[in-house]
């Protein structure tokens, strides 16, 4: 594939979620990402911190639904330790009376045929695939899928008269067909028409609203870091709605949280923040202070979920330029009200890329839902070799955090 058209594959992703970029992976990859000085002070008083409200990450999900219906479970896409976090998750929510999981990267349009997946006596991975590329063409990404054998693999378990575990799709089905070029992404008329079945956030907010509220049930929402805001007001992205004509300008979580308040909470799982501070696009969340935390704590310790509105994480400055537009200082606990850390960003990797994702059976519908050029069409190998260009950037990416 030709350098153009992966430019015009980058400018309309960005588009495609909401002006945040999970590719930013693809910008260049010659600057290694220092981990800031963090003075051993700072970082003695945070690893107390964590130390005197431990909880084990799994534990403390369990414990947050007590006092919550719904959880959004945010992370930065496609890292392989958040997925395989939340596929163990599914027992222990079962468990402890947590029935329901929504997933962002399916559509609420596939009901039916998620149920049937995770239901039947056999799983049929080939209906899985099938699900992610309906989201999206180039969610070749083994990983997602297995969140479903999981549901599957512990329905399996249970007796013929107990409910099963159910997993949800919560998006919408978007048309990428009328977009051609970069510029597309910029002009209203044509974002109507991406968007002609609904804008992705308040789609899944009204999702929410019918499947788990309106039906008395806890859910844990498994999403992308943006979708689970819930008091933090995204500024950035309310002008650019605004600019492109749109109303609706708050994210699913916030629109939640205007439904039940209290209720619903937001936790984010550790990892990059978006950054224009080096060459990748990304950096250390927190001026590095929760990997120096890391540094100096044993496993057993660091791994760990807190809540941020408690001294002293509640004092960790967000200083990432695409979130503190509008604060004058905007702090952990304005931004998330809980944290996870799985494991430290150099540990990190990216998800796995589902063998020949593209193949003669879908490469018609792939071109014309494709997120870019439509001046030339694409074969099935070009279009794999990009999802897998991507993840090898996107290694790049988290390797070079030192």
């Amino acid at each position: 594939m030709d350098k153009s058209k992966i430019f015009i594959f980058i400018a309309i992703i960005i588009a495609v979620f909401l002006f945040f970029n999970p590719f930013n992976s693809l910008k260049n990859q010659q600057n290694k990402i220092a981990m800031p000085k963090v003075a051993d002070e700072t970082a003695t008083t945070f690893a107390e911190a964590i130390k005197q409200n431990f909880q084990k990450p799994e534990d403390f999900i369990i414990g947050a639904f007590k006092t919550h219906d719904i959880i959004f479970l945010g992370e930065y896409w496609r890292v392989k330790q958040n997925l395989k976090f939340v596929q163990d998750m599914i027992p222990l929510l079962y468990a402890n009376g947590i029935t329901d999981m929504g997933v962002e990267c399916a559509l609420y349009e596939d009901q039916a045929a998620i149920d049937a997946l995770v239901t039947d006596k056999v799983y049929n991975e080939n209906w899985a695939y099938k699900l992610l590329f309906n989201y999206l063409v180039i969610w070749g990404y083994q990983d997602y899928a297995d969140i479903f054998k999981a549901a599957w693999s512990f329905n399996r378990t249970l007796a013929a008269d107990q409910k099963p575990f159910r997993i949800t799709g919560l998006s919408v089905k978007q048309n990428f067909n009328p977009i051609n070029k970069p510029e597309d992404v910029e002009n209203p008329e044509i974002l109507k028409l991406v968007y002609a079945k609904g804008i992705p956030d308040v789609y899944m907010a009204d999702v929410i609203k019918k499947e788990f509220i309106a039906a008395n049930k806890k859910a844990l929402i498994f999403a992308h870091t943006h979708t689970g805001f819930t008091r933090f007001k995204y500024q950035e992205f309310r002008e650019k709605m605004e600019k492109l004509g749109f109303k609706d300008y708050k994210k699913a979580g916030q629109l939640i949280y205007d439904e039940i308040g209290s209720k619903v909470m937001n936790i984010l799982i550790h990892g990059p923040m978006p950054s224009d501070k080096n060459y990748t696009g990304i950096d250390y969340p927190v001026q590095g202070i929760l990997d120096a935390v890391v540094k100096i704590l044993p496993e057993q310790r660091w791994r760990s979920g807190f809540y941020t509105n408690r001294s002293p994480f509640n004092s960790l400055v967000i200083d990432s330029t695409a979130y503190k537009k509008g604060y004058v200082a905007l702090l952990l606990g304005d931004f998330c009200d809980a944290y996870l850390i799985l494991n430290p960003i150099t540990e990190q990797q990216p998800v796995s890329q589902i063998p020949n994702f593209i193949g003669s059976k879908n490469i018609e519908a792939a071109n014309y839902n494709f997120i870019g050029s439509k001046a030339k069409t694409l074969t099935a190998e070009e279009i794999n070799k990009l999802i897998s260009d991507d993840l090898t950037e996107l290694n790049k990416a988290l390797r070079s955090f030192q």
